[in-house]
């Protein structure tokens, strides 16, 4: 126990402050080591005078510290050289076996004192050590002198480091110390720092009344001053924000890529080695300097951490270094990161963005009051982003129609998990300007003429229009957001509040934005990582067999069937379809299939062999069970269809046929009880029988059939195959009433 405290009493732990009964750790331990082989020496005692000494060095020198004394030394060859450096530029010390090269005292016998070749402290000249490439152990930055995170006056750096260190040459010629800067891990040019680094010095007195340059909020400042070189270094790191875009692995391990959201990035690599993060997260990171590559390098990566809270103070007045925000009255302040780069600005260089909106990369806001958000911090608390709370990533809704009552917006809309719901919407649309009038072109208008083929936005407002949409009948009342895709988000009180997409007017892959588009007679295959069909230009011509890429991640919603898949492996194949959809990077993110022929392997189709049933009534509506039903191609003695499935209306009259074939499109209970259902029909609008087919060829457990006014031919595998058919054999008198129904 005496031994950890006074080991601790003497530094031998490093930083670490360990109570006297505390359990050493493995790296504890070896850090303890190396520090007594490296950073103690032997001594004597002379029990007449009651004093200690350096071993073998006598005792009319006074008790000193001489790293050639040491164990690390003496019994191990242990040097180190203190002018390498580490990422960012940093002044670092490598560790190795070597030999220190002090005139004729190059062993181990530590004569050597520190008026001689040691630095003043009893250390190593870097200049004075032997050390081969390939006898090195280790490299660890060094540590810092001072370090500063917020944006610091050049007086009360100078007031830090001192006179002495900060003499200009042109007051003092034999100035000893040498300045140099490196900001993200390259070094500052000195044309650029000054010669010398004599612009790199802070002033005193009311010269030195301005910010420091290489001090802001957001930017993590280190100086290293080595006094027996004479040598002050100047460290800038900054911090960005990133989005990782895939998760990959090789040979090298595990890797992501970052997507840069920081205009003031500016990586020529953007993997990085990690175990952590998935796709979509946002990271911040830093970036150093390779120099033999002249790249710019992921060097760390964090996660953010997250603040979450309603808005209710904005320093939104100023567009500068002190903005802040507060989640209350006198409560805690979450000051903007602020690094000065890039453009000029009251004689300052700074980014063009302090903070992003994750929501509108593209626009410079701050957040609305009385909103949640979460704040996304730096390492030292600043603030580098916001999004608005509660959000989940692709979280877009379509508008099928809105209404105004009692001045309240309600809207119709469609959601990604194909929710069809009437929703109350604020009427302040996000991602609008709030001071002008802005006109945009609308992909479903009804006018061709590219004149009045635009929509209009007063003030980011929702308002009544004067034009037709796609789809709608003369005389039918509009709005501004009426079948257009929005982002959104929801309040706590269920109010959403939708934020605009622009759409485009011309095809740019390029965009690193979203932005919505129109297509019809849309086709959409499984497994094809495309969509093709014609799209409408503002012009009011159109581009017929375009088409848009889509991938794994996009989300098709299809309306008519209720049914959401992600990715174009999952998504059924789609004919004759009106789409809207949005993009990015001439990806598709989310595709709403409005309309079309959907051809769904999970599709579920039947027959009736007759129209026995009871009637009941589940969860307030009225229900038919059908005791004799075919359902994809299996008899079923229990089925239930909704009395108003197949025309929607209050009627309880039986609609459905024997003999006709019917597709359900909307169940409830995990398919259990069927709500809407289709007739099937052919292309020329035939239901059956009319639109027999005809049965071309038969062979070993194989047909072909001409489909009846046709000539093509449809050929069937009724066993094994990439697609083996269900046959159900349904035969009909002359007459065309139903004559009976069997598998096979």
């Amino acid at each position: 126990l005496a031994s950890i405290a006074q080991a601790t009493k003497i530094n031998m732990f490093g930083n670490l402050n360990l109570p006297t009964n505390a359990e050493l750790a493995r790296d504890n331990v070896a850090e303890m080591v190396f520090n007594a082989i490296t950073k103690t020496v032997p001594v004597q005692y002379n029990e007449l005078l009651g004093v200690y000494y350096n071993e073998n060095q006598g005792i009319i020198y006074s008790l000193e510290f001489n790293y050639l004394q040491t164990l690390g030394y003496k019994n191990f060859d242990l040097v180190y050289k203190s002018d390498t450096r580490d990422m960012y530029g940093r002044p670092a010390t490598t560790w190795g076996v070597g030999r220190y090269n002090a005139g004729n005292s190059t062993t181990s016998s530590g004569t050597i004192t520190k008026t001689d070749q040691l630095t003043t402290d009893g250390g190593l000249k870097p200049s004075l050590v032997r050390l081969q490439e390939k006898d090195e152990i280790i490299t660890v930055p060094n540590a810092a002198t001072y370090v500063y995170t917020d944006k610091t006056k050049e007086k009360d750096v100078y007031s830090d480091l001192g006179k002495t260190v900060c003499t200009d040459t042109a007051k003092d010629k034999d100035r000893g110390y040498t300045w140099v800067a490196y900001v993200n891990g390259k070094e500052v040019e000195e044309k650029v720092a000054g010669k010398d680094g004599k612009d790199l010095i802070p002033k005193s007195g009311t010269a030195g009344d301005k910010r420091y340059i290489y001090t802001a909020k957001g930017t993590q400042t280190e100086i290293y001053i080595d006094d027996d070189e004479q040598t002050v270094d100047v460290i800038e790191i900054n911090y960005y924000i990133g989005q990782v875009s895939s998760v990959k692995e090789d040979k090298g391990g595990r890797y992501v890529t970052v997507k840069e959201l920081s205009t003031g990035s500016s990586l020529n690599e953007r993997t990085f080695y990690t175990g952590s993060y998935a796709e979509d997260d946002y990271v911040i990171y830093t970036m150093d300097y390779v120099e033999d590559d002249k790249d710019y390098v992921i060097a760390e990566m964090f996660e953010p951490e997250v603040v979450t809270g309603e808005i209710n103070r904005v320093e939104k007045d100023k567009d500068d270094s002190d903005t802040y925000l507060r989640f209350e009255q006198d409560g805690t302040k979450y000051p903007y990161s602020f690094q000065y780069q890039g453009s000029t600005k009251n004689g300052e260089s700074h980014q063009s963005h302090m903070v992003y909106d994750l929501d509108e990369l593209n626009n410079s806001v701050h957040p609305a009051l009385k909103t949640d958000y979460d704040l996304l911090l730096d390492p030292n608390g600043y603030v580098v982003a916001f999004r608005e709370a509660n959000q989940k990533p692709n979280q877009y809704l379509y508008v099928k129609d809105s209404d105004e009552e009692l001045r309240d917006w309600i809207a119709k809309v469609l959601l990604t998990d194909n929710t069809s719901a009437k929703v109350e919407v604020k009427d302040e649309l996000d991602g609008l300007d709030d001071g002008i009038t802005e006109e945009y072109y609308h992909p479903q208008l009804n006018d061709p003429a590219p004149a009045t083929n635009k929509v209009t936005f007063k003030k980011a407002g929702i308002d009544w229009v004067d034009y037709e949409l796609v789809g709608g009948s003369t005389g039918t009342k509009a709005s501004n957001i009426d079948q257009l895709i929005w982002k959104y988000s929801v309040s706590d009180s269920g109010v959403y509040t939708l934020k605009f997409i622009e759409p485009q007017k011309t095809w740019n892959n390029t965009e690193d934005k979203d932005t919505q588009w129109y297509m019809t007679d849309a086709k959409i295959e499984t497994g094809k990582a495309y969509v093709t069909g014609t799209r409408p230009n503002a012009d009011g011509t159109t581009k017929e067999n375009n088409e848009f890429i889509v991938d794994a991640k996009t989300i098709f919603v299809d309306d008519a069937n209720g049914k959401v898949y992600t990715g174009y492996k999952e998504v059924p194949n789609v004919d004759n379809a009106n789409v809207a959809y949005v993009l990015n990077k001439g990806v598709a993110k989310v595709v709403f299939v409005l309309d079309g022929d959907i051809y769904d392997s999970s599709s579920v189709y039947f027959m009736l062999k007759d129209t026995d049933r009871e009637t009941f009534k589940y969860d307030g509506d009225n229900y038919w069970d059908f005791d004799n039903a075919y359902v994809n191609g299996e008899r079923q003695s229990h089925f239930y269809v909704r009395t108003n499935a197949l025309n929607g209306g209050d009627s309880d009259r039986l609609n459905l046929k024997a003999g006709h074939l019917y597709k359900v499109e909307k169940t409830i209970e995990d398919g259990e009880y069927i709500t809407k259902v289709v007739e099937w029909k052919d292309g020329d609008n035939d239901a059956l029988p009319q639109a027999l087919l005809t049965i071309n060829a038969v062979g070993d457990e194989t047909f072909w059939l001409n489909q009846y006014k046709e000539e093509t031919v449809y050929k069937y595998d009724t066993v094994d195959g990439d697609d083996p058919t269900q046959i159900v054999l349904v035969e009909y008198d002359a007459d065309g009433k139903l004559d009976n129904i069997t598998t096979g």
